[in-house]
């Protein structure tokens, strides 16, 4: 049977449906919500640009996102970062304002492990850091402090300068936090 990819409307991820369902209300995969595939196979589209984690965060970048905490109200969450290559490794300083809470710095610290690999440090978390990047997205895996287990999607998108952030954020295997937003390159 053939399917069609198309993209959710409400997460930004890919997803595919069978010709047959073409025109109809359908549960994304990705986010649960319901919406309407294409009425139309869509013409192929350009293929999404391939992410360069250190060219994207070389200079200056601005991250609107929303954090949900479990039994809590959700919060504004936004993060300046200004990366910079030495050679062997990538330095990212992020300067964090969370609701309520003092302004706070954390740094990253990210070496090549391989093609499409990094490992590293983060001054958040306990332990190493590990990125895996295939064509237009980079999943991030950490523990943070109190066994915090991060697991992070960021996808390019088309226009090549916003990468979506989503964030879940897991303790004892269940759904602690989680984190919505855009990154935006600036330089």
């Amino acid at each position: 049977m053939q399917t069609i990819d198309f993209t959710c409307p409400h997460c930004k991820n890919l997803m595919a449906v069978g010709a047959n369902l073409l025109g109809k209300n359908v549960r994304c995969p990705h986010c649960k919500q319901v919406v309407q595939a294409p009425a139309t196979n869509p013409s192929p589209a350009a293929a999404p640009p391939a992410l360069d984690m250190t060219a994207f965060f070389t200079g200056r970048t601005h991250a609107e996102n929303v954090l949900n905490i479990f039994l809590s109200r959700s919060s504004r969450l936004v993060v300046d970062s200004v990366g910079r290559s030495n050679g062997k490794e990538f330095v990212l300083i992020d300067t964090i304002h969370e609701n309520g809470k003092p302004v706070r710095e954390r740094k990253w610290i990210m070496r090549p492990a391989g093609p499409n690999h990094f490992t590293g440090t983060l001054s958040d978390a306990v332990g190493p850091v590990d990125v895996r990047i295939s064509g237009n997205q980079a999943t991030i895996r950490y523990t943070m402090n109190g066994g915090l287990k991060v697991d992070e999607l960021l996808q390019l998108l088309a226009d090549g300068r916003t990468l979506a952030n989503h964030v879940a954020v897991r303790r004892f295997g269940l759904k602690f936090a989680s984190i919505e937003g855009k990154i935006r390159k600036l330089d």
